[in-house]
């Protein structure tokens, strides 16, 4: 009663773990009341206490008790306030009685379970609004739920009116809350909370809380800029609305905060209940706190947890640091890609995981914490069209693959047409080397020239070309994939004459090596187009410039170069055998020739 009464001689003075050291917060009521009655009856304790001696007393002008006739306390009742409301006074603010019972009525049936959250000894609230003939019952009560040394699920059930609820008037709520142990302060602990909604597997879902206001035992009025509720002693000014961000036991006990928020994460991860739920609600903004900083180093606890700790829950299941993290840029590439693959492809050390595909710029409930992982943490997104310089530096990689995960492949490929647009420069994937030939060998579909223009390097099969130095799209892929190929790709069949014409031009002027199956191809393919007039100029050419013939010791030589004479003339004189010691003749291998088809 001294305490009440008098203004800083408290017995909490200079403690800063208990609220009340100015005595101010009793004197609070006093904007409403002139006065206020006490009566105090220990004895009706369940429990002796020695000494104890009831009184009753009439607080007037904040400080002076005047003594009062005793009233006798019901039940176990052993503390009893009596609020004269006063109203039609400056200080007051409200002109009719009835204006002071409506704001509080509403505020004792809006409590929420905050009130209670952090409190050790008080775990019910009761309360009656007789104002009409319906009296309106509420309580707000908790139900703890221990899950380990520091971790503990509790849950409120607050109940608007007792007497006449429904189910569907309940409000069920539950906080994770964990606490950490103050070395500096005897007994006393700094507390996170997070609003969390508990799955029928048992699994929980966590939610941004509502009024994430910093509690000192009860919530206060300063907003801490975070998604879940905060708890400590800290220092606040006398009427509890803000709290010091300048202040050294302030900054201590946020930096306890930091350290406790960093043991909750680990600990959820061990338990396997650390879902992007959670992370969704972290600190991820440095911004937010540009105001009131004094729960900043909670951002830089959480940034250097992500990134050094395996604490990001993945796709798989697994917990990555943000450094082995990669973001899909859509689902099907995060499936056909496991993350072996992921890390098959990428070669660099690293054991990489995607993160779960709902990650996306435009998923609004996540939309924050995908800009966060991409800028501030640097986990890259990968979009098809990046593949382009990872196939083309790993090129063992897509050999390993199978035909059917090829087919997945373009599958998705074939529905980004816009990678594969000519003016995307250096993210163009026509030149990637992506594409499977009947040799078993990946090519690019296009090669760029000097000039920067797309030359095919790749052409459909054609059962008209034969040759082992043209690259031809595997033909079971071709019939799996056609739009991919026909519509993306827009691949052809090669032109049979302009394609062979150079084709044979090069390589017999560079050196022909002889590889008989290609050289009586090509043979055939002269003697067809030199019949016609269109074409005759150009094979005349050919065959006289480079063109090779095969002579009976195996050489290939040019008839046009030096004299090669047929071992037999049409009138059937044997010119090998009449020249044969007399004259160093050659002379084409007609045997070959007519194996071969050719007379």
């Amino acid at each position: 009663m001294q305490g009440l009464c008098d203004i800083g001689k408290s017995d909490k003075i200079n403690n800063l773990n208990q609220i009340g050291e100015f005595g101010v917060g009793f004197k609070s009521v006093f904007a409403i009341c002139e006065n206020v009655k006490l009566y105090s009856n220990p004895q009706n304790y369940n429990g002796a206490i020695e000494d104890a001696v009831p009184f009753a007393v009439n607080i007037i002008d904040f400080v002076t008790p005047c003594d009062i006739e005793m009233e006798t306390l019901q039940g176990d009742t052993t503390t009893k306030f009596v609020f004269p409301y006063k109203v039609g006074e400056s200080f007051s603010g409200y002109k009719a009685i009835s204006e002071i019972q409506t704001a509080i009525s509403k505020k004792l049936q809006n409590l929420g379970i905050t009130t209670l959250l952090f409190l050790k000894n008080l775990e019910v609230i009761e309360y009656q609004i007789r104002l009409t003939d319906d009296v309106i019952e509420g309580e707000y009560l908790l139900e703890k739920k221990v899950i380990s040394e520091h971790c503990s699920l509790i849950s409120a059930v607050g109940v608007l009116d007792k007497k006449n609820a429904t189910t569907e008037q309940f409000e069920e709520l539950s906080y994770l809350k964990f606490t950490r142990r103050l070395d500096t302060v005897s007994n006393r602990t700094v507390d996170i909370a997070f609003p969390v909604q508990v799955l029928e597997n048992g699994d929980y879902e966590c939610k941004m809380a509502k009024k994430p206001y910093v509690s000192v035992y009860f919530p206060t009025e300063t907003d801490s800029k975070l998604n879940f509720v905060v708890q400590g002693p800290y220092r606040t000014t006398p009427n509890r609305e803000s709290i010091p961000a300048d202040d050294d036991d302030n900054i201590m006990l946020a930096e306890e905060t930091a350290k406790l928020l960093r043991e909750s994460l680990i600990e959820l991860r061990e338990s396997k209940k650390l879902n992007m739920s959670f992370i969704r609600v972290l600190p991820l903004n440095a911004r937010v706190f540009e105001n009131f900083n004094l729960f900043y180093p909670l951002f830089e606890t959480v940034k250097s947890l992500l990134m050094n700790v395996a604490i990001i829950p993945s796709k798989s299941g697994e917990y990555v640091t943000a450094r082995c993290s990669k973001i899909a840029r859509q689902e099907k590439l995060a499936t056909l890609f496991s993350d072996n693959l992921l890390t098959a492809l990428f070669l660099d050390g690293n054991d990489y995981h995607w993160l779960p595909t709902y990650l996306t710029e435009t998923n609004k409930e996540y939309e924050h914490v995908y800009k966060y992982f991409n800028s501030e943490l640097k986990v890259s997104v990968v979009r098809p069209e990046d593949l382009r310089i990872h196939f083309n530096n790993n090129k063992s990689f897509l050999p390993n693959q199978t035909n059917d995960w090829l087919i997945e492949l373009y599958s998705i490929l074939e529905n980004v047409p816009a990678a594969f647009a000519k003016g995307r420069n250096e993210l163009n994937m026509l030149t990637a080397e992506i594409v499977k030939t009947s040799t078993g060998k990946f090519v690019a579909p296009y090669r760029k020239t000097d000039n920067k223009q797309y030359v095919p390097n790749v052409f459909l099969y054609s059962d008209k070309i034969k040759t082992l130095d043209m690259h031809f799209v595997d033909l079971y892929l071709y019939e799996k994939c056609r739009p991919f190929f026909d519509n993306i790709l827009q691949l052809q069949k090669p032109n049979e004459y302009d394609f062979y014409i150079k084709d044979i031009e090069r390589r017999y002027k560079s050196g022909y090596e002889f590889e008989e199956q290609q050289h009586i191809f090509d043979l055939n393919f002269l003697l067809k187009y030199l019949v016609r007039e269109e074409c005759k100029e150009d094979v005349s050419r050919i065959i006289s410039d480079y063109f090779m013939v095969r002579c009976n010791d195996g050489e290939m030589r040019n008839a046009y170069h030096q004299p090669i004479y047929t071992p037999v003339t049409e009138t059937g004189l044997n010119l090998e055998g009449y020249f044969k010691n007399l004259a160093n003749n050659y002379y084409v291998d007609i045997d070959f020739y007519i194996s071969h088809g050719i007379d």
